[in-house]
């Protein structure tokens, strides 16, 4: 099985296009891969996944678009160069 991440908070502006772009990807890679959604807002404050902007996409522990690992748990909102990453941006971070 391949897990997909999703780090989000709601109230910043990209998040709600990435969830949806990030659904969509997961359904159509097939039944060996699973989003799992994580409200950052929901960790322990010590947890440095709350770093991460709101919106992240992780795959195996990694943000699928080349962003370091954070180094505080602060709470921010991401931007995308380019705008909000589609389904097919999506599938070429994948490598699919």
């Amino acid at each position: 099985m391949h897990t997909i991440e999703l780090l989000y908070f709601d109230g910043c502006p990209n998040t709600p296009p990435v969830i949806k772009a990030t659904e969509a990807a997961v359904r159509s890679l097939g039944d060996d891969w699973a989003l799992v959604r994580v409200d950052l807002k929901s960790l322990p404050e010590d947890d440095l996944r709350r770093g991460y902007g709101s919106p992240t996409i992780l795959y195996q522990g990694r943000d699928l678009f080349g962003e370091p690992a954070p180094v505080s748990p602060a709470l921010n909102c991401r931007h995308y160069a380019g705008g909000p990453p589609d389904r097919d941006r999506i599938f070429a971070a994948l490598g699919r």
